[in-house]
């Protein structure tokens, strides 16, 4: 009988082959789809990539300030502590701080036990190992009250506690708990506590932030409380807190506000307000600290620092009166009120409203973004302004007392275009009891003309930080003011920055609303314009990203022009619109003959690292190119999820770029593979920019240098090479999610902090990946966005960091945003990212998009043609096929390539000799698993055909 006949008449060896050919078929489809396939760069990003052989013994073109991880891990730590120790904002102090040497405290608050360390998303880590505040008020020396500690630990006891950080791209959240513990959950063993613990109460208000999501405008769903509430007031329980500690005898009350957003803080000035209670005497603003910054609050409580932050943004008295909060987010007009209403911001199409792609915002508010509002409306109204403004940008207070006086000022001089203006300042600590730091910021006032160039009563031209001045000792600091920063964006008449003709006022100031003293300059007629880029004229590009704004705010007539919500009318989808929206057109002209089709494949010896130093524009770059076929090219720009890929030919490894302004973290994977976790996570961007001190930014920047430098110890050895931070776009509403990313409300602050952090990080030949290019202020259908600004909105506000950024820190890489300036994708905006970034400004460098893997409206092609170069995206099939016949499609293909090779070529990759790939853990685990199974079903095989074989044998001699 044929053999497999006789296999498949016996019952075991059938099953055996059925079962062998299911299994091996269906081991074959799993092989194929997670190892060839679109899942197969998402599983490296959650499971780990390749892993790089490293040949020890080179020499380090950049160098460590420490020898393994942990040391620099902890170097990390330390530096936060001291950010967090600047950066504490005192916003109140009637006698109430410094506590008495060993007090007993009560610390109240359920986020008490739960304080937010940072953010979620890019700025996601988790906590566990994280100080707390208890740990920094024994450090001081204080005692806390165990039994309150408890009772907050308990949740049966005390509540659930606050909401969990919502999802990425959660558009659609209506309201976030406080979980503040209701009055009615206090029991009178836990009020008995407070009298052995009365020497001072600390009431911590904790919000939260973090990427995906705003921050809610309305929280008719939180405790019942009114749609007309919003998450950055005190909800109810909070209120009651407040009250309860006020009436439980305690003569010194200090709030504690952990929340990178600003929140409305009336309650702490007004007695007007439903929260005011003049017994609350005290008031610390400390942002989110990381994982160690928290240790420095006990130090500021005891005395043993003085405060000497400032704020970075206004805080005003109704969040509802900031001229963005009609547009803001999906806000919208419903029932007379301006309330979020889900889909408030989309378009609508012949009737009905339209897809996730069709959003908009706008910015009828122009320039006058946070204090340029505030100052300048107030300016001329006294009044107006104590009714909207709490605590003004800059403001914080000391228990130091200071005087600060001009020296040298040149009063009456001619400002000159490529000249800086130079004076300095003495301070003077007068205090007989306290050492302290002292910030000096310069704010200017330029002539304003009524229907001309808008612009804000003062605008941030300069600041400087003290050294820390004992009691009695005095300091002069030397002030240099560049002129191009206080300038005004002409879109009128002469398309570029501008300082007109009339006398200037150059003030010192304690923040933005109080002078100290001035002095005057004048800029002769016709004025100041710089017109001249680095490589083209500066020139109005951007003509129609206003097209939709209904009215654009003017000092000229505040109430005449005040932003409005859009009219049902006017939410409606034009078909020139929607044209608009759904192209692909990137604006790029070019076009290249067949004659001038580049040269690939060419014979030679040239590897990546004998770029390292060469100018961009080194002849030797092109023959390096040269030597690259399209398909190394190819896979180079659209494979750059948190890397940018090998290319053996050149001896170019393998790079890892992480997210994100709190430091290296690994929110995409569930076993970090990269080793992020054993990194410091750093305090917000708003804590390092409320020290006003760039020393300390550009310290943040080289610590986070140092860590990527040691990189990841668990396996490849090899450096982090990019870096996804700092995140430079503005604090446009306190409602922004991502507030905690980004620095200010101030593009001025922005900018310097932005640039001396970057060029701390590079230094350690780290890349430094700034974004998010441009206007990306709201997270609310942030995905392609339509944002509709004015050109001098957009230069002065929104871009300016950007700017001084690229100039003065030296980076050689950004980040393209999600959100269309306009109706086109800030991702693919040949405007944007060519003709203002590489040709005005003169980057060098590689853009790289921002990370999504379903987002139709971002077209490959339509970035590289844009200016773009790398793809954060995993989704290969949305990669752009680029036809090797047309020149000026591998033209653009290769001045991508040059863009992101120049950026790796100079950074800390040429520490590491890279000879080879092993496979990714998860792939040789897979191999191992299809190695085990496919032995054990042979086994099982031999076995059962053997025992067929031996029945058939007794069979047959039976017969």
């Amino acid at each position: 009988m044929n053999f497999f006949k006789r296999l498949m008449k016996n019952k075991p060896t059938k099953v055996w082959a059925i079962t062998t050919l299911i299994t091996f078929t269906l081991i074959i489809i799993v092989n194929i789809v997670l190892v060839a396939s679109i899942l197969t760069p998402l599983l490296n990003i959650l499971l780990g990539g390749r892993r790089a052989i490293i040949a020890g013994g080179g020499e380090s073109t950049y160098v460590a300030d420490y020898e393994t991880k942990a040391e620099a891990a902890e170097a990390g730590r330390e530096l936060s502590k001291l950010m967090v120790e600047e950066g504490i904002v005192m916003l109140k102090n009637n006698n109430a701080m410094p506590f008495p040497s060993g007090a007993k405290v009560s610390v109240f608050g359920k986020n008490s036990v739960n304080l937010s360390y940072g953010g979620s998303g890019s700025g996601g880590k988790s906590h566990v190992n994280n100080k707390t505040i208890f740990d920094s008020l024994t450090a001081a020396g204080f005692q806390y009250n165990p039994d309150l500690k408890n009772f907050y630990e308990n949740n049966g006891l005390s509540g659930e506690g606050r909401s969990h950080n919502p999802s990425i791209e959660n558009d659609g959240i209506s309201t976030l708990l406080t979980g503040e513990t209701p009055q009615s959950l206090y029991t009178n063993d836990i009020k008995d506590s407070y009298a052995d613990y009365k020497d001072a109460a600390i009431i911590v208000i904790t919000r939260i932030g973090g990427e995906g999501w705003d921050l809610p405008r309305s929280m008719a769903d939180g405790y019942g409380v009114n749609s007309t509430a919003h998450y950055l007031q005190l909800d109810v329980n909070e209120r009651d807190l407040l009250k309860a500690v006020a009436n439980a005898g305690f003569t010194r009350i200090v709030v504690v506000l952990n929340s990178n957003n600003p929140m409305e803080l009336g309650f702490l000035d007004d007695p007007s307000h439903y929260a005011y209670d003049s017994r609350i005497n005290g008031c610390l603003w400390i942002g989110t600290p990381g994982d160690t910054g928290i240790l420095s609050l006990g130090k500021i409580l005891s005395g043993e620092s003085s405060p000497s932050g400032r704020l970075v943004d206004t805080y005003s008295r109704s969040f509802s009166s900031d001229p963005t909060f009609v547009n803001f987010g999906n806000n919208t007009l419903l029932g007379g009120q301006i309330v979020p209403v889900e889909r408030g911001n989309y378009y609508s199409l012949n009737g009905s409203i339209t897809s996730h792609n069709y959003t908009f915002v706008d910015y009828e508010e122009g320039i006058y973004v946070g204090y340029k509002y505030f100052e300048t409306r107030g300016a001329t109204d006294p009044s107006w302004y104590n009714s909207n403004v709490v605590f003004p940008f800059g403001y914080g207070l000391s228990y130091a007392t200071f005087t600060q006086e001009l020296v040298n000022a040149p009063q009456g001089s001619t400002i000159q275009k490529d000249g800086t203006i130079d004076f300095r300042v003495r301070v003077k600590n007068t205090s007989t009891v306290y050492a302290g730091k002292e910030v000096i910021q310069i704010y200017v006032t330029a002539p304003y003309t009524n229907g001309g160039i808008e612009k804000s009563f003062v605008t941030l031209a300069g600041f400087a930080k003290t050294d820390l001045l004992q009691p009695g000792q005095t300091q002069t600091v030397d002030i240099k003011i560049n002129p191009y920063d206080f300038a005004s964006y002409d879109a009128i008449s002469q398309q570029s920055f501008v300082l007109e003709a009339g006398t200037y006022q150059i003030k010192l100031q304690s923040n933005a609303h109080q002078m100290i003293d001035s002095f005057t300059m004048n800029v002769a007629s016709p004025g100041i314009s710089w017109k001249n880029g680095a490589k083209t004229d500066v020139m109005n590009r951007f003509s129609d990203i206003d097209d939709q704004l209904q009215t654009i705010l003017s000092r000229s007539n505040w109430t005449a022009t005040y932003p409005t919500p859009r009219t049902a009318d006017e939410i409606i989808l034009d078909s020139a619109t929607k044209t608009a929206l759904d192209s692909r057109q990137s604006g790029n002209p070019l076009s290249v003959q067949d004659e001038d089709y580049p040269t690939f494949g060419k014979s030679g010896e040239l590897k990546y690292y004998d770029l390292f130093g060469k100018s961009y524009d080194d002849p030797l770059w092109d023959s390096l190119l040269d030597q690259l076929t399209t398909d190394e090219m190819i896979r180079l720009i659209t494979d750059g999820q948190f890397k940018s890929l090998d290319i053996p030919s050149i001896k170019l490894p393998e790079t890892i770029h992480a997210d994100g302004p709190f430091g290296f973290v690994n929110f995409m994977g569930i076993n970090d593979p990269y080793d992020f976790a054993a990194c410091a996570y750093y305090p917000s961007q708003v804590v390092l920019a409320s020290t006003w001190n760039i020393e300390l930014a550009e310290a943040f920047g080289v610590s986070i240098g140092n860590e990527s430098l040691i990189g990841n110890e668990k396996g490849d050895g090899i450096p982090y090479s990019g870096w996804y931070a700092p995140g430079v776009n503005i604090h446009r509403s306190p409602f922004g999610g991502r507030v905690g990313e980004y620095y200010s409300e101030d593009s001025f602050l922005s900018g310097k902090m932005a640039a001396n952090q970057t060029k701390g990080a590079s230094s350690k030949g780290l890349i430094v990946i700034v974004k998010h290019l441009a206007v990306n202020e709201q997270e609310t259908d942030r995905n392609g966005i339509a944002t509709w600004l004015t050109e001098q909105a957009l230069r002065e506000i929104y871009l300016k960091p950007f700017e001084m950024t690229f100039k003065e820190g030296g980076t050689r890489a950004t980040m393209s945003s999600f959100n269309r300036i306009g109706t086109k994708w800030g991702g693919g905006d040949y405007r944007l990212l060519t003709e203002v970034l590489r040709n005005e400004w003169g980057f060098e460098g590689f853009i790289v998009s921002d990370f999504n893997n379903n987002n139709a409206y971002a077209n490959a092609e339509q970035m590289v043609y844009a200016g773009g170069d790398l793809h954060l995206f995993t989704v290969n099939s949305k990669w752009w096929s680029p036809d090797t016949s047309s020149a000026t499609d591998m033209t653009v293909l290769r001045t991508a390539t040059k863009n992101i090779l120049f950026a790796v070529a100079n950074s800390n990759i040429t520490n590491a000799d890279v000879v080879g790939y092993r496979l990714p853990v998860w792939q040789e685990m897979m191999i191992a698993a299809d190695v085990v199974i496919f032995l054990s079903y042979m086994g099982w095989g031999a076995l059962v055909i053997y025992r067929m074989q031996k029945k058939s044998k007794i069979k047959d001699a039976i017969l």
